[in-house]
């Protein structure tokens, strides 16, 4: 399988991925101001770009990377229930948890799709009872398997008698305004939740969106214009054209921080990141949650398992 970067009118960086280890200190480089300025930007950089000519017979190969920390607690009931803890600051271990998705998008989007799921692996341990929580995890995936998965029209669920669902979103390009405000507002609804809660899992969702970038131009534009709305972000770090930024949240006695790395040049995010600062030895300060870097790239056939 032969492979060409994608032309930089879509998400065309790849981060590296870093478990972070020991105490990090945040110092805002520039006020909150200047994180809007970079989101300004982008939007506008996003509202002129054109989307990416993908040569018939060939595919746009979107490949996602992410790392989750998978919480371990003994005292749950079950032990396939050990894992279900959603708090580290209860947890009793943890373990960084790897997997790449490889969604492969046809020149024609109504042609056949096609996903690609890794095994997952975990390259990162926690805590004094570690190996016991490694040791559930193994029993648990001991049969999982890369695998290789077609949908035609790149329609990912057809619920029975419900409306189709897309890998690139299209069932809901319709309903998504345009207008930053009400899409802020459009996101913050659809979670259920409120106050900071909502926020966080709208930043959540419109990073998703922007990381994958199948939507329209003038959508990618709204998305981050909607970002920009919010008070809470800070500069934290610039690196040639790359800018991060941080979105702190105090949800009760959580203290959680998303990162969104920015293209400043070419108006792209390039990778995302949920951390979280505890007061516990058995993690570092701030412990990654969860991460996601995606690669974009033309190529000329499906790399299926």
């Amino acid at each position: 399988m032969s492979r060409r970067w994608a032309i930089p009118s879509l998400v065309a960086g790849v981060a590296a991925i870093v478990i972070v280890v020991g105490a990090v200190v945040l110092v805002p480089l520039r006020p909150g101001s200047a994180a809007a300025e970079v989101l300004h930007d982008a939007a506008s950089l996003s509202a002129e770009a054109v989307d990416i000519d993908v040569p018939e017979g060939e595919f746009l190969e979107v490949q996602t990377t992410s790392t989750l920390l998978s919480l371990w607690d003994v005292d749950m009931p079950a032990q396939w229930a050990r894992f279900n803890n959603g708090d580290p600051r209860a947890a009793e271990a943890g373990l960084s948890v790897q997997s790449t998705r490889t969604l492969y998008v046809p020149s024609n989007r109504d042609d056949t799709w096609v996903l690609v799921d890794s095994a997952p692996q975990v390259v990162a341990e926690y805590g004094a009872r570690a190996d016991d929580a490694r040791s559930d995890w193994d029993k648990l995936n001991a049969a999982t398997r890369p695998k290789s998965t077609v949908y035609p029209g790149g329609v990912s669920t057809t619920p029975d008698g419900g409306a189709r669902s897309y890998f690139d979103g299209r069932d809901v390009y319709g309903e998504m305004p345009r207008d930053p405000d009400a899409l802020l507002d459009w996101w913050r609804e659809r979670s259920g939740l409120s106050g900071g809660e909502a926020d966080r899992w709208a930043v959540s969702g419109i990073a998703q969106g922007l990381s994958v970038n199948l939507m329209p131009a003038d959508l990618r534009a709204a998305m981050f214009e909607a970002l920009a709305l919010l008070d809470n972000a800070d500069v934290i770090d610039t690196n040639g054209a790359q800018t991060t930024l941080a979105f702190a949240w105090d949800l009760g006695a959580r203290s959680i921080e998303t990162r969104l790395t920015i293209d400043a040049e070419r108006g792209l995010l390039v990778g995302t990141k949920e951390l979280e600062h505890l007061d516990r030895e058995l993690f570092p300060s701030p412990v990654v949650l969860q991460e996601s870097v995606v690669s974009t790239s033309i190529v000329d056939a499906t790399d299926s398992p």
